[in-house]
């Protein structure tokens, strides 16, 4: 052992000091983890729940063109009429702060909002870090920021033009507040951590479950029941983080949240009561982040400090209970466990440190292997979304999509079509009503829905939602031949407009 560490020279003893390795480990984590989400910047965002991004885009861009006046009137109208053409889901403050961007800089450069996005994610990185560091020790937050940093799906997911990274942000910031609220119960943080839970849920309203969940758990284990409903800072911090929310989903109208309840946890809600739900929901789980994780972060709870543990197991609660109040999202829209990363990261801290601190114990030689290891450890997810995020180029699929502009036909269309007419919208600018696929017809019959498109009689359905349209556009010719009523109704009733580069097209006006 002697002879192999004098084979090392002193400055190379030095290099391979515990704090030094764990410096360069932090310098080294964060690096990798923006580098990795700025490759390929500028690829189009049809990589991940791309009907969702679009969306935003669309919406984005109408706003852009409001704001600017000196724009051609018909492509400024044009541009604000398919902004305009949206359901009312949670407040549009990202899409605001892009068009902002854009109207700062003169044009619309849809990688603006993946830089936000990015952006968003890497500070809300910042917080968990100091947060783990607190309840663990800073090397045992570097376990937690590398998995926060580096996991393939919060990668791909951090670059997205959805709510949910701006959202994450700000959950991190309030569990933060809430923590050092616990450690210092002054005015101070009891206003911080109502301003920032607020926001938090204003954001998106499942922002809800974990910071309720994790702050209830703290009050609790801190203070006790009884203290509790006595403490005016309590009762004040609830106070303001659920008044900023109520000024958008509650005090305009109560209808949006009743709706969404109605809709998405009452018909679904006979989902709980089967078995097969959680197998599914474990499942999507482990294709998305590892059960391996999982498992480690749900044990690293008992593991935490202080009123880490408290903190930690709610927001693993608010998860739970998150997940339960949209029994049919949680699995099919991959982009709601996101906040899922976070969560799962912060209980990790208690492994690294445990591994970190055997490292001081180690001869020089067996730092360098664990530095190699190490290296190889953060390189192997990095290099594993690299390949993912350059399998495809997107540029070539947009070119198509917007030379479609010159196929489409004047005229109101409704049809089948790629993220339900998101991507003509976009890119051909150019509005086509959504006509169900077959995942939107399942997805009925789940809630409780009658609707069964393989019924003969579904013919007479489709003529009387067509009747008022001229065109009806199929773009996913795959989502036509699963409705074989609806095709052979199309083809045998009207002509075709067109068939060519993999677009098809009816006339209602003309029958055979």
């Amino acid at each position: 052992m002697t002879q192999f560490t004098n084979l090392f020279p002193k400055k190379v003893s030095s290099l391979l000091s515990p704090r030094l390795i764990v410096t360069f480990a932090l310098l080294l984590i964060i690096g990798a983890g923006f580098g990795i989400r700025i490759l390929d910047l500028t690829d189009p965002p049809l990589d991940f729940h791309a009907w969702r991004q679009l969306r935003a885009a669309i919406i984005t861009r109408g706003k852009y063109y409001s704001m600017d006046t000196s724009a051609d009137p018909n492509i400024r109208l044009k541009a604000m009429e398919l902004g305009a053409g949206h359901g009312r889901l949670e407040p549009e403050i990202f899409e605001t702060l892009v068009a902002i961007t854009y109207r700062l800089i003169g044009r619309e450069e849809l990688w603006i909002a993946r830089v936000y996005s990015i952006l968003f994610w890497m500070i809300g990185g910042i917080f968990l870090y100091l947060l783990s560091r607190k309840l663990s020790s800073m090397k045992g937050a570097l376990i937690s920021l590398a998995y926060y940093l580096l996991v393939p799906f919060g990668v791909i997911g951090s670059r997205s033009f959805l709510p949910e990274p701006l959202m994450i942000m700000w959950i991190l910031i309030s569990t933060w507040c809430l923590y050092r609220w616990s450690e210092h119960k002054n005015w101070m943080w009891t206003v911080l951590l109502g301003i920032t839970g607020g926001v938090a849920i204003l954001i998106k309203v499942f922002a809800v479950f974990p910071i309720g969940c994790a702050a209830v758990a703290v009050v609790l284990s801190k203070w006790g029941i009884k203290r509790a409903v006595r403490d005016p800072q309590i009762w004040s911090a609830a106070a303001i983080m659920g008044f900023i929310p109520a000024t958008y989903y509650i005090f305009p109208s109560i209808t949006l949240g009743v709706n969404y309840v109605n809709v998405w946890f009452f018909s679904f809600s006979y989902l709980l009561l089967q078995p097969g739900f959680y197998v599914r929901w474990f499942s999507v789980l482990h294709d998305l982040v590892n059960l391996f994780p999982l498992l480690a972060s749900l044990i690293g709870v008992t593991l935490l400090k202080g009123q880490g543990r408290s903190l930690a197991f709610g927001l693993w609660l608010g998860y739970w209970i998150f997940g339960i109040s949209v029994p049919s999202q949680i699995r099919s829209h991959t982009y709601y466990n996101l906040v899922l990363v976070p969560i799962l990261a912060l209980p990790l801290a208690p492994f690294g440190d445990f591994i970190l601190s055997r490292l001081a114990q180690l001869s020089i030689r067996w730092r360098l292997y664990f530095i190699v290891i190490g290296i190889a450890t953060l390189a192997y997810p990095t290099i594993l979304t690299r390949n993912e995020l350059v399998a495809k180029d997107y540029r070539l699929e947009v070119i198509g999509w917007t030379k479609m502009a010159d196929i489409l036909p004047e005229g109101r269309m409704i049809g089948l079509t790629h993220d339900y007419g998101k991507r003509i919208a976009y890119y051909a600018w150019r509005k086509v009503d959504v006509w169900p696929n077959i995942f939107d017809f399942r997805m009925q019959e789940q809630g409780g829905g009658s609707a069964d498109p393989m019924d003969p009689e579904w013919a007479s359905v489709l003529k009387r939602r067509i009747e008022s349209y001229d065109y009806f556009v199929v773009t996913v010719i795959s989502g036509l031949e699963a409705q074989p009523v609806v095709e052979s109704t199309l083809f045998s009733t009207y002509e075709i407009y067109t068939d060519e580069n993999g677009v098809l097209i009816f006339d209602l006006n003309k029958k055979r």
